[in-house]
């Protein structure tokens, strides 16, 4: 599985974005955030901070 693989499932459960950043080895969360770029429409909606 690849990482962006294993990242996007991880934010699709709900899982912090900060973990997920930190599990993955990024320095920034902004890497990270890419990965919300492909979550389906209502979690996007949800996960991208207000």
């Amino acid at each position: 599985m690849s990482g962006s693989t294993a990242a996007t499932l991880m934010l699709t459960e709900g899982w912090d974005v900060k973990v997920v950043a930190q599990l993955l080895g990024h320095a920034s969360v902004t890497t990270t955030s890419k990965y919300l770029d492909e979550l389906p429409g209502e979690l996007r909606w949800r996960s991208t901070p207000s």
